[in-house]
Formats: structure tokens, sequence, C-alpha cells
């Protein structure tokens, strides 16, 4: 049997969130003083990447998107495409705006040296696509893409990227960054990881603006994912090809089979225009 799971945040009718209840992280940083143990959270890696250190030279690839609700708390993952505003996926906006903050560390255990309130920012206002149809146990969603708008700028270490042209892909690798779980069953969120594929293993679907990857080899993205980009090399710059949607494979390990990115430049005109009106 095939199951269809989103990445990051869903309803809990049909599919399991990317932050597990007893894995609680607002609960857990206001519990610990702005931060998790480690112990908490490592595991072995984003379904088979490497970690990402505070020290490396791309702990600043992405950004953490955490929401909080009355009883338990989400995480996905963001990409910046300005100053102030990052690009996501649209199932990870559920909470509201004063709900939401936007993590900018490699991991948030207190090892690392995450503080939330040092390596936090708050979120101004969160657009979702218009034409966003969620996914369902029998049917795949669709323009699963949104903005998120921060009240100040971001960190001036963190690279803000362009979206990729499929035309102009040369290179034949996908280089994936989250903060998601180890693997359908396993914990590990809240830590920054990476992985990557070569062409093989990947396919552009312009027709339905997606991006299809098999994730049978070992490595991938998961729960937590949500949200980040799928980073391809133009002339010597990462640009983002793909917004991390969702996976499909075997109840007993959905993140095994294959994942659904949405492609990001069929979306340029409306990424454009919600910049222009939102200045």
């Amino acid at each position: 049997m095939i199951k269809v799971i989103f990445l990051g945040l869903l309803s809990v009718m049909l599919f399991n969130s990317c932050a597990k209840k007893s894995d609680d992280i607002v609960t857990k940083i206001q519990t610990h003083e702005n931060c998790i143990p480690e112990s908490t959270l490592l595991a072995k890696g984003i379904v088979g990447g490497k970690r990402v250190l505070q020290t490396d030279a791309d702990s600043a690839a992405v950004a953490m998107i955490y929401s909080q609700f009355e009883k338990d708390s989400a995480i996905c993952t963001a990409t910046l495409i300005g100053p102030k505003v990052l690009l996501t996926a649209a199932h990870c906006i559920k909470a509201s705006a004063n709900k939401t903050l936007v993590i900018f560390h490699s991991a948030i255990s207190c090892e690392s040296g995450f503080d939330i309130t040092k390596n936090s920012k708050r979120v101004s206002k969160m657009i979702v696509n218009t034409g966003y149809i969620p996914s369902s146990k029998t049917k795949e969603g669709s323009n699963d893409i949104a903005l998120v708008f921060l009240e100040e700028s971001a960190p001036e270490n963190y690279p803000i990227y362009k979206i990729a042209d499929p035309m102009e892909v040369k290179e034949s690798k996908l280089y994936f960054y989250g903060y998601g779980v180890t693997g359908s069953n396993d914990g590990g969120s809240g830590i920054l990881r990476k992985t990557s594929f070569s062409n093989e293993n990947f396919h552009v679907d312009k027709d339905n603006n997606k991006i299809r990857v098999k994730q049978n080899n070992g490595t991938g993205i998961c729960y937590g994912d949500s949200g980040g980009p799928a980073l391809v090399n133009i002339n010597g710059e990462a640009q983002i090809l793909g917004v991390n949607s969702f996976v499909q494979g075997p109840d007993d390990d959905s993140c095994s089979g294959t994942a659904t990115l949405t492609l990001a430049h069929s979306y340029k005109v409306w990424i454009q225009k919600s910049l222009n009106e939102n200045k």
C-alpha cells in the first residue's frame, strides 16, 4: 500500500505532522530555557544525509519555520529569496503569523549555541498561493508554495537565492537542506542536514509544475524538510529549482519512496507579483 504524506504541517485527520506531540519543540525550548539538549534531537541524518554544523560554510543555507499551536508545535524549512522574504511550502502555513517564528541557526540544540531569543525573527505576514490544493490519500495536491515575510531583515550571512530556470540547468545534481526527521519512524528534527541526488534519481515534470525524486537509495527528505529547497548549480551559483512538498512510500517507511517537489520557476510571476504588492 502506498501512503502520501506531506513533509511539514498537516491536517491530523489525514496525515502525520512533521513534529509529533512527543517532540513538541516549543515546549522543550521553554522547558530548557531557550534551547534543547542535543541528546533529545540527535539522530543519524536527513534520511542518510550529513549533519551541517554551525561552523560549516553552508550552515546558513536555509532557515527553519516553527509554528506554535495550543497543544503542540511543528517545523518546516524555508529559503530566503529577499532580505525579509522566504520561500516555503503552502502546507507549512497553518499557525497565524504571531504564532510563527523563523529560526536562523543550524540547530535548536543548546550544544550548537542556539538561543531562541537571539536566533529567531518574527513573522509579519504569510501568503499562500491562491491555487493551492492540498493532497489527500487518493489525489496529489498542487501549487504547494507560499511566502513568509519577516518583520526585520534576516542575518546578513544568509544567502538570498534566485529561482532557477530549468532550461538553464546543466549540472546533474540536486542539493537538499532541511531540519526534518531522519526517517518516517525516527526523531532528529531540529538539526540541519544535507544530501544530494544525481540526475538519474530525479525528473523535472514541467507539465505538472513538479519535480519527482526517487528516495529508495537510503537518502532523501522527510517530515520537517517541507518547504526547503532543491538547489542546483547554475554558472557557479546555487539557485532554487524546487520546494519540498510531500513523499509517497510504503506504510512502514513513507520517506523511502518518491518525493514530490513544487517546480519554483512555474511560480515566478506569482512570486514577483506578491513581492511587489507587499514591499
